[in-house]
């Protein structure tokens, strides 16, 4: 056909660099027809806000993992350092020394908010009692997908 050419929108290419299976959309235009065109950016920002989602969960899965080896002396010394359990700070027993709860520490900026030391206990306390309980590093990682992916 003359006069088509393949357009394919620029949003959608940062899409497939975020590890997506997301394919781009590939729109034929002929000359002065822009309709299909905004169509394509409705939808392309669509798979961009969910790929944006899955790499936020991938990050997660990642430094909660890190903690869990950091919980079994396992992970690097520096990680390990950052890592305090409730029950290690407490002088008392308490209810929580139990639930392998970790002690955020308080921060005074954002910048400190993305450090390993604050993210990683955030996000260990968030998960669910039966997952921070688990010992072994492949079954943590197995119910840690389950969890956050929904695989």
């Amino acid at each position: 056909m003359i006069g088509l050419e393949p357009v394919v929108d620029k949003s959608v290419k940062s899409v497939m660099h975020c590890q997506c299976n997301i394919r781009p959309t590939v729109t034929f235009l002929s000359v002065g027809y822009q309709c299909a065109m905004t169509c394509t950016k409705i939808y392309s920002l669509l798979d961009l806000h969910i790929c944006h989602q899955l790499v936020l969960r991938q990050v997660e899965f990642k430094i909660v993992c890190l903690v869990h080896q950091s919980l079994a002396s396992i992970a690097p010394t520096y990680l390990i350092s950052d890592i305090h359990l409730v029950s290690e700070h407490g002088r008392r027993l308490q209810r929580s020394s139990t639930d392998r709860t970790l002690t955020v520490p308080r921060i005074h900026n954002r910048f400190v908010d993305r450090s390993f030391a604050v993210a990683g206990p955030r996000l260990w306390n968030s998960l669910p009692l039966s997952l921070r309980k688990i010992s072994s590093y492949g079954q943590f990682r197995r119910y840690l997908k389950n969890h956050l992916f929904g695989i």
